[in-house]
């Protein structure tokens, strides 16, 4: 007898079980002695079982198929890949001027579907968007937080003091005083830069500078304090009289009327008699009036005419030998 043996055509059948990139496929195919398998991405393999490493996130259509001598069958599955979630998003400038604006991007993972912004110090204080825009107003330095979310995973990434808001620059300062040596100590903020001119002809950028001047009066010392955001000035008169050798000959001292539009009336009573110079300085160290008077005791009445000089403040000095008193006087025309 003679046998005739009949086959058939073999079954396609797989599993597919991803763990993020990496994915197993079961062979579940039945009466093949062959198999293609096509992976979706351009990639294909011959095992019986493949594990297969996907290199990119997204949705890939996998065939399986199974041969044997009567023929060939395939079979088609989706393959959804995704990475592990996570948070993460870059900043346009970490460093702003207050008023300014961030751009955040967000740079998560490509599953992620849902997002949620926490914003220090910002403007809005909380976003759902994806790429939101922010307004930082006060100066400081701030966190920013991204919480993601993708199916039943999430995560968070909090980037701590990445946004640094920089004021603009106030001008102030105090000064300490030793004599003709003065100490500027600059008591504004956010400062980067300084100029300042001592009213004398003499300057420096220093923040806290030393300077010491040639001789007593009254200067105008102009502070400019700036940053990338800005400037600020400031113009202090200095009154600088000398605090070891006051003249203190003089008693009941009246200047009349202060301030006036052209004519100072001094009055004063002296204890002794002595010999005085008499001195009007501008507040760049100009003299703009000067008499001697000798033998001078008990009450002494003198006017000085300033008509001829600009509004202003003025320094009225008294001088015996290295004892001087000092008044200040305005000039209102």
């Amino acid at each position: 007898e003679n046998l005739i043996i009949v086959s058939a055509l073999p079954t396609s059948d797989f599993v597919a079980v991803n763990s993020m990139q990496v994915v197993t496929f079961t062979n579940n195919s039945i009466g093949a002695n062959s198999y293609l398998w096509d992976f979706g991405d351009g990639n294909t393999s011959t095992d019986i079982n493949p594990i297969y490493t996907y290199t990119s996130e997204g949705t890939y259509t996998v065939t399986l198929t199974a041969t044997n001598e009567c023929g060939d069958v395939s079979s088609t599955q989706s393959v959804s890949i995704n990475s592990m979630t996570t948070a993460n998003f870059v900043a346009s400038i970490t460093e702003v001027c207050e008023g300014g604006e961030v751009q955040f991007t967000d740079a998560s993972s490509d599953n992620v579907t849902e997002w949620l912004w926490i914003f220090e110090g910002g403007t809005p204080a909380f976003s759902t968007e994806q790429n939101p825009l922010v307004t930082y107003d006060t100066p400081g330095t701030y966190d920013v937080t991204l919480k993601v979310t993708a199916d039943s995973e999430s995560d968070q990434v909090i980037y701590e003091d990445l946004i640094t808001i920089i004021g603009v620059p106030t001008a102030d300062f105090v000064v300490s005083i030793d004599d003709l040596e003065y100490s500027f100590i600059y008591t504004g903020v956010n400062g980067d830069l300084f100029n300042w001119s001592f009213g004398d002809g003499n300057s420096s950028t220093e923040v806290n500078p030393v300077h010491t001047y040639d001789d007593y009066g009254i200067y105008t010392v102009i502070l400019v304090a700036s940053n990338a955001c800005g400037s600020d000035f400031l113009i202090k008169e200095i009154d600088i009289t000398s605090s070891i050798s006051e003249l203190n000959t003089i008693t009941d001292l009246s200047i009349y009327p202060n301030p006036t539009n052209k004519l100072f009336h001094v009055e004063m009573t002296l204890s002794e008699s002595i010999d005085l110079q008499m001195q009007v300085m501008d507040i760049h160290g100009r003299i703009v009036h000067k008499e001697s008077m000798n033998n001078l005791g008990g009450k002494v009445s003198k006017s000085i005419d300033l008509s001829d000089e600009p509004s202003g403040t003025y320094l009225l000095r008294f001088i015996n030998g290295e004892q001087v008193k000092n008044r200040k006087i305005v000039l209102q025309k």
